[in-house]
């Protein structure tokens, strides 16, 4: 981001999400550079996720519903 945030993801196959991720960075409050690993992630499956992120003004920012595809299984996994 141009100015420093703090940031979140919600995520899960549903809408409602059920799962969120923080960036490990947020720690030390907001920054430029983010960061997120999803976890728990199944092979071959839609996700839905929106992303937040919060202004050194208090200015909130988001996503709508978003969706991503993860990729098959490798053979022998």
């Amino acid at each position: 981001t141009e100015v420093p945030t703090t940031c979140s993801i919600a995520y899960g196959l549903e809408t409602d999400y059920g799962l969120i991720s923080t960036d490990q960075a947020m720690s030390m409050g907001g920054h430029t550079d983010h960061s997120h690993a999803l976890r728990g992630l199944q092979p071959d499956t839609t996700y839905h996720y929106k992303w937040g992120l919060l202004g050194p003004d208090g200015t909130l920012y988001g996503s709508k519903d978003l969706t991503f595809k993860t990729p098959p299984a490798s053979p022998g996994s």
